[in-house]
């Protein structure tokens, strides 16, 4: 006589607890969008401080100062200065 096993049971309450892992896991989802900010080298930095010389009615930038994650950092691009760029820090050689 053999012993009944239920197998479907135990792939069921294997699925079970998967999908429990991840509605907790999904709970945190503010701390795991922080440590990727910290992680990644290419992230979201807005415009702090800027300077510019006025050539007519052109505008040139002569300085564009971001704060980001890792804190202030001088970035120029053409002639101009948005207000929120991605900065990749690994061409500036920070990374």
């Amino acid at each position: 006589m053999s012993v009944y096993s239920p197998k479907r049971m135990r792939s069921l309450k294997l699925a079970a607890t998967f999908i429990r892992g991840l509605a907790a896991s999904l709970a945190l989802w503010p701390f795991m969008l922080l440590a990727a900010a910290v992680l990644s080298p290419v992230t979201p930095h807005l415009r702090w401080e800027y300077s510019y010389q006025e050539f007519g009615r052109q505008r040139i930038y002569v300085t564009c100062d971001y704060v980001g994650v890792r804190g202030i950092v001088t970035y120029h691009r053409g002639s101009e200065c948005p207000l929120l760029v991605l900065i990749d820090l690994r061409e500036m050689g920070r990374w």
